[in-house]
Order: structure tokens, then sequence, then C-alpha cells
């Protein structure tokens, strides 16, 4: 009885702490996969600049969806990951444009801190499932419903943009001599 007690104790805890962790059968896992959380780590860690706060807060918004089990909603998780990405990009690259897509088209090209063409359309895919995905931007799109495996995808591979864009932005700045 107390086994139990105790079990049910730490679920409800994990839940209500939206931790990264559940507990089941007696131990404690991870919510995702190892790799999610390797970027979700990298991303929080460059995001961490002030000049980010608000990529930072639709980041925190879509890993509160992503960790939440008692009421799972993949569909924010990958529109407030998207809005991260967006928001760092306007920041970063103030003259790109008002929307990620005209960001990301003002940063591609081959040049010096630009993204290849074949990566741009990366930005492209997810930002357009942003819009296009059942329930996640705009009501009535029929691009496919959000399941938990693809909200994983989008929060891990918004991650990694999010990552991408920093260092290009840093590429960017000019060495300052002391």
């Amino acid at each position: 009885m107390a086994t139990l007690y105790t079990a049910n104790e730490l679920r409800r805890l994990f839940l209500e702490e939206h931790l990264a962790f559940e507990f089941s059968n007696g131990l404690v896992r991870r919510r995702g996969r190892r790799h999610t959380a390797d970027q979700v780590s990298r991303a929080e860690l460059v995001l961490g600049d002030p000049r980010l706060s608000a990529a930072l807060a639709h980041f925190n918004k879509a890993l509160r969806y992503f960790r939440n089990v008692s009421q799972p909603d993949p569909e924010n998780v990958v529109k407030e990951a998207v809005c991260a990405v967006e928001a760092t990009a306007r920041v970063l690259f103030p003259s790109g444009g008002s929307t990620l897509g005209d960001v990301v088209k003002s940063i591609t090209g081959t040049g010096f801190g630009q993204l290849p063409k074949p990566i741009a359309n990366t930005f492209h895919g997810l930002y357009g499932f942003r819009s296009a995905g059942e329930g996640v931007g705009h009501g009535g799109a029929a691009g496919g419903a959000v399941t938990k495996e693809l909200a994983e995808y989008g929060l891990a591979v918004a991650a990694s943009q999010i990552v991408l864009l920093v260092d290009l932005g840093a590429a960017l700045e000019p060495d300052v001599p002391f």
C-alpha cells in the first residue's frame, strides 16, 4: 500500500512540476529522446542572451506543452517552438524582415554567415508545418495531424535552428579589439 502511494505521489509531483521525466513501473524515465534533450539544452543555453528573452518565453512554453503528460498538446509544442525560432531570427537579423520566412530568405546564400539554400529549406519546412498543420497555426488547415512524435521532432529541429541562428549571428558580429 505504501509503495503504491509513493509511486502515485512521485507521478503527481513530476507532472505538477512539469519535469522532463516520468515515473512508471518503478523507474524514472526521460520524456522524449536523448537527442531532443541534448538539443533543448543547447538552445536553452544560447537563449540565455537577454536580447532573446521573447524567444526564450516561447521556447519555455513549447517545453511546458511537450512535458505535460496529463494534458498533451502537440500542436502548441510546434507552434511555440517555431515562434521561438522566429523571435530569435527577428532579433538577430532585424533588417531581414518581420517574419521567419522573410529573415531566412534575407540570410540565404553561399557567403560567409549565410544559410545554404538546402538548409534554409528546413526552416521553411518547419515554418510551413506551423502554418499548415492541423490545429497548429491557422483554423481549418489540412497539413496533417500533429502527433507526439512530430511534436518532438519539431521541438528538436527548432532547438537546432535556434542554435544555428545564434552561431550565424555571432559570426557576423565584428571582433572587438582589446
